[in-house]
Parts: structure tokens; C-alpha cells; sequence
């Protein structure tokens, strides 16, 4: 069983780095890679899609595909434009707003891997536009961002929580929210004194 495990290992790198390289879905790859190891050591299919949360495939599929829409059709683009229009002459106000919409938006639901991609998208043109420094803005919105990824209805926190669960640990998540927040902020104020704002 330890030789399955240092093995298992082994393909889950194997598939990141084919994941990588070649633009793959890395979930596929390592979906038939669970298959074929299962094959090899004489585990039954039955067992390994018992492993499979379809329950947790359902959000992540459902809840990418919503805010995919929201980013094709320039709805979280005209969100932060209004949202800035509304500081004004305030332009301090600027990361601070970027850094709660970065957590508001991976707080409700999609988590930190789709909200990572599209807060720059966001971020960047509000910097320029306001003479701020672009990587510092994306920086601070990026930290939002993690610092909400635990909030009880991301993705992550889904995995987590059932991990917990599984382990008879107690599965309450809001010290580990408050935890990243607060790491997220001091960051982002780092960032912020850094590139001297």
C-alpha cells in the first residue's frame, strides 16, 4: 500500500506537468490516471469513483460556468468601473475597493482559481486610469482574493470542510476565514507601502 501511495504521487506530477505542457485539463488526465493505477494494483472502479465527489464537481462546473458568462459579457468589467466612478475625487478609497470586490467575488462562490485570473483583467486598467501602480492594484486585489478563499461557499472550502468532516475534526471554518483575511489585508498593506501607493 505504501508503494501505491509514493506511485499515486508520482502520476499526480506526471499529470500537472502533461497538464502544463501540452494545455490539458489536469483533472482529466489525473481522472485516468486513478483508473489505470486502480487497474494495475487491483482496486475495483467501484471503489475509486467512491473517491469522485460528484456533489463538489457539480458546484466547481456550475459555478465556473456563471462567472465565465459574467466575464464574457463585461458585467464584472462595468461593476468596477461603477464602482470607482462612485469613489471620485477619492482615489485613496481605490485599494481598498479592490481588494473587497477581489474577496466579495471569490467569497459568493467560485473560489480563488477563476477569480485569480479575472481580477487582474479588472485591476489593471482601474490603476492606470487612476495613476496608480498596476502590479501593486493586482496585487492587492489578488490578496482579497485569498484572503476569502475559506468563506464557507467556495470550492476549496468544500474540499476542506468534508476533509474535516472525514477526520471527525470539527469543521467550522470561520477562524480559518478571518485567518486568511487577515493575512490578505496585512499583505496587501505591505504591497501597498512597498510600492509606495
Amino acid at each position: 500500500m505504501e508503494m501505491l501511495s509514493y506511485v499515486s504521487l508520482i502520476a499526480l506530477i506526471i499529470a500537472i506537468i502533461l497538464g502544463f505542457f501540452r494545455k490539458t485539463n489536469v483533472g482529466i488526465i489525473a481522472v485516468a490516471m486513478a483508473f489505470f493505477l486502480g487497474k494495475y494494483f487491483g482496486i475495483k472502479d467501484k471503489d475509486i469513483i467512491k473517491g469522485f465527489s460528484s456533489s463538489l464537481f457539480l458546484t466547481m462546473t456550475g459555478v465556473s460556468y456563471l462567472f465565465g458568462l459574467l466575464s464574457a459579457n463585461n458585467t464584472l468589467e462595468n461593476l468596477s468601473a461603477k464602482i470607482v466612478s462612485l469613489t471620485g475625487k477619492n482615489k485613496i478609497l481605490l485599494p481598498i475597493i479592490m481588494f473587497l470586490l477581489g474577496a466579495l467575488l471569490c467569497a459568493v462562490g467560485p473560489g480563488a482559481i477563476p477569480t485569480l485570473a479575472i481580477m487582474p483583467i479588472i485591476a489593471v486598467p482601474i490603476a492606470v486610469a487612476a495613476g496608480y501602480n498596476p502590479v501593486m492594484l493586482a496585487i492587492i486585489a489578488q490578496c482579497g482574493v485569498m484572503g476569502a478563499r475559506m468563506s464557507p461557499l467556495t470550492p476549496e472550502a468544500a474540499v476542506v470542510i468534508e476533509l474535516m468532516i472525514n477526520q471527525n475534526l470539527d469543521s467550522n471554518m470561520l477562524s480559518i476565514f478571518l485567518s486568511h483575511i487577515l493575512t490578505g489585508f496585512l499583505i496587501s498593506v505591505f504591497a501597498f507601502i512597498y510600492y509606495k501607493g
